[in-house]
């Protein structure tokens, strides 16, 4: 990979330009102005640990790959010597690469499925309710709630306008906590029941109200076929902590 690293020809960012405002995440996120436009990006330095990035930008891949609609993303580098990133919890950003999604006018989700009646991808909640089980996202909506909270920060409405003008679009974001239960890509996501076999899936209960066997099968199987092509070529790179992370040249 060289950099910098676009998503999409539509958004080039090249290098930082302005800091504006540090946030309260554990990967001391901040808001920044680049070259083409703001901003918010994770840098080197973070409390995390620099796998975290690598984490973020696989997954986001793998998100596009599976037709969510995600934000423009890049990977810029930072010069701490001349780039001042401050973290909110204190230091600063380090020199190396850093991920930087395009800033749009939006906002998180509630949490009720009323606000989900305007969406223009209301098709794509299968596809994240899969998503996530798949990549084992332990931050949207964790499957033990009784040791972390759902985060509806991570649901992230965008604020349409002209012709869809009151109209929303879910984008799939923050994805640091993926691959987070070892094992990543286990062939096997069901469960059976009385009434047959069913995708086994943790997610906000007003995102999957509604939702049936068949509008979860056809991602399931994208992930199933995904999973049995790669998952014996795989060369896993294993972090510090444990997490498995797939090679870039597969994306």
């Amino acid at each position: 990979m060289q950099f910098p690293w676009h998503s999409t020809p539509e958004w080039l960012p090249t290098e930082f330009s302005r800091f504006e405002a540090g946030l309260d995440t554990g990967m001391g996120t901040g808001r920044i102005v680049t070259d083409a436009g703001k901003a918010y990006i994770k840098a080197m330095g973070n409390r995390q640990g620099p796998h975290l990035l690598a984490v973020e930008l696989i997954a986001t891949r793998l998100a596009h790959w599976f037709k969510l609609s995600v934000l423009d993303h890049a990977v810029i580098i930072i010069d701490s010597d001349v780039d001042e990133i401050p973290f909110l919890r204190g230091g600063f950003a380090a020199t190396g690469p850093a991920f930087v999604t395009r800033a749009i006018q939006a906002h998180s989700w509630g949490g009720s499925a009323d606000e989900l009646k305007p969406l223009v991808n209301s098709l794509e909640i299968s596809r994240l309710v899969v998503f996530d089980s798949w990549v084992r996202n332990c931050d949207r909506y964790p499957p033990d709630l009784t040791e972390r909270k759902p985060n509806y920060d991570n649901v992230l409405l965008e604020e349409l306008t002209g012709d869809e003008a009151e109209r929303l679009r879910l984008i799939a974001m923050d994805h640091t906590h993926c691959f987070a239960v070892g094992a990543i890509w286990m062939l096997d996501l069901t469960r059976s029941t009385e009434s047959g076999t069913i995708v086994s899936m943790v997610c906000f209960p007003a995102l999957s109200r509604g939702l049936t066997v068949q509008e979860l099968k056809r991602p399931w199987l994208i992930c199933r076929c995904w999973t049995k092509r790669w998952s014996p070529k795989l060369s896993m790179i294993c972090p510090p902590n444990g997490m498995f992370l797939p090679p870039l040249n597969l994306l």
